[in-house]
């Protein structure tokens, strides 16, 4: 059982050759989908024999997927069933998928675009370039770290990130650009 990510958040369950996907529950964040998400776990898994044995999710720490799988997975230890976990790294989980998709075997060199993701050294990612197979990758390159201008309301607002790498890059001189990037989300906002 995969527990997804936490915005757009879907889970899925593979028997065999079968796999379930569920339907999107939206953010995890507000507590009335996260129940539903909790609830809907709990009925898939009443249909699988023996319930599940492996839980993957986000590597990300505080999402609520990833608390919610890691909460199942000691439940079922502690009760004394076999179960592993494994956390995976949001952009290698896209590469992964992508690979699938296209039926691909052996290393690729995979990019991966969208948004952030928790990276194994502790830091937010987004903007990575991945020497990658199924199991394992290695970042090959990425964008700078910049700081993130809201936290998370980066990741819904992207010119909130493309200011902040200007701002690295131009320092007090961003404001004096010439712009239009700067001229349409307004000068005054950040």
């Amino acid at each position: 059982m995969a527990t997804g990510a936490e915005l757009k958040n879907s889970f899925a369950v593979l028997d065999g050759d079968t796999a379930f996907i569920s339907g999107v529950f939206g953010d995890l964040k507000d507590p009335k989908t996260l129940r539903k998400f909790e609830k809907a776990i709990t009925e898939r898994e009443r249909a699988f024999e023996g319930g599940f044995r492996t839980i993957a999710c986000d590597l990300h720490p505080e999402y609520a997927s990833t608390k919610y799988a890691k909460e199942i997975f000691e439940k079922k230890k502690s009760s004394g069933k076999k179960v592993r976990i494994s956390e995976i790294q949001h952009h290698h989980a896209h590469i992964a998928a992508c690979m699938a998709e296209n039926g691909l075997r052996g290393r690729v060199l995979g990019v991966a675009f969208d948004g952030t993701g928790y990276g194994p050294d502790g830091n937010i990612w987004g903007g990575e370039f991945l020497a990658a197979d199924y199991r394992r990758f290695e970042r090959a390159a990425h964008l700078e770290y910049v700081p993130m201008p809201g936290a998370d309301k980066a990741v819904l607002e992207p010119a909130r990130m493309a200011f902040s790498y200007l701002y690295k890059t131009y320092k007090r001189n961003t404001a004096k650009l010439e712009l239009d990037i700067l001229k349409r989300i307004g000068r005054h906002k950040y």
